[in-house]
């Protein structure tokens, strides 16, 4: 995580408002790799190389997106998520592989989301204005929650170890 970005307010519900029963899965990766894309270029990655599909998913809610590292092209830069959800994004720094991204985003989301519910601006980014933190810091620790829940259910992660 980048300690001076700012990030934009919680945005929740960029998945499409139509169910999986109405759209195909391919169809959604296809939107959800879109968002994840545009994110990235209004948090001021230029270009990002973003997996065509995802490295992590749990349709129509979560998808995680491996973005191409500039410094090493042969490895991830960063991970970015995007679904019923935040839009956000991570260093690969700080995780080195799906699992542990999506238990980042749970950790940094569940610290940001106790700070606005206290009525504290956390240290390194803002969501949303203060008026509105009871609310978005309710949600958004209920998401880290599910995040958090995905990250230690071991089924979810048997095939790729």
């Amino acid at each position: 995580m980048h300690p001076s970005r700012r990030r934009p307010a919680l945005q929740v519900g960029s998945v499409s408002p139509y169910s999986m029963a109405e759209i195909d899965e391919d169809t959604w990766f296809a939107r959800q790799r879109g968002v994840a894309i545009s994110y990235l270029e209004k948090e001021g990655i230029p270009a990002p190389e973003v997996a065509d599909v995802p490295a992590f998913h749990v349709s129509p809610y979560v998808s995680l997106w491996a973005v191409r590292s500039k410094k090493n092209p042969d490895a991830v830069g960063w991970w970015v998520i995007a679904g019923d959800l935040p839009t956000d994004y991570l260093s690969a720094e700080n995780a080195e592989n799906p699992r542990t991204a999506v238990a980042g985003f749970a950790r940094i989301w569940k610290e940001a989301a106790e700070c606005m519910l206290r009525g504290e601006r956390h240290p390194d980014f803002q969501i949303g204005k203060k008026e509105d933190w009871p609310e978005l810091g309710d949600l958004l620790l209920r998401r880290s929650g599910v995040l958090m829940s995905y990250s230690e259910n071991e089924t979810l992660w048997e095939e790729s170890g």
